[in-house]
């Protein structure tokens, strides 16, 4: 492994190195929530943090494709969210969610697209 950087990979073992990283290399990105149940009311609350590092680490096509990634990789972020679930009834659910509480203006790597902004889901469930 000594020489080989990270997202690289040779296709053959003797093959010429690899001098740059695979298209559209994912930066490390994780996930941590945490639940809460209250079994007397039935309300579930949820709370979630979801975070990007940077991604610099591009390949020739990434650099070239300005449209996906923005010019020097994309950039590193973190987002908290709320979710709530109320059992009503046994048939009836509503669910309430508060995403991107920071506002943070942020693009999953490759993407192209910005994910919305601060964002309010509601809705109600019922089953006959």
């Amino acid at each position: 492994m000594a020489g080989r950087r990270a997202g690289c990979v040779p296709v053959r073992p003797d093959a010429r190195p690899v001098t740059e990283p695979i298209d559209l290399l994912a930066p490390v990105a994780w996930r941590i929530g945490a639940r809460w149940s209250l079994p007397g009311p039935r309300l579930e609350i949820e709370a979630l943090v979801e975070h990007a590092d940077e991604q610099d680490k591009l390949s020739s096509r990434d650099l070239a494709d300005t449209q996906r990634i923005p010019p020097g990789g994309t950039p590193s972020w973190t987002v908290l969210s709320l979710r709530s679930e109320w059992r009503m009834t046994s048939r009836a659910t509503l669910s309430l969610a508060l995403e991107n509480l920071t506002d943070e203006d942020y693009r999953i790597h490759g993407s192209g697209v910005n994910e919305p902004g601060r964002n309010v889901i509601a809705s109600v469930s019922v089953s006959l």
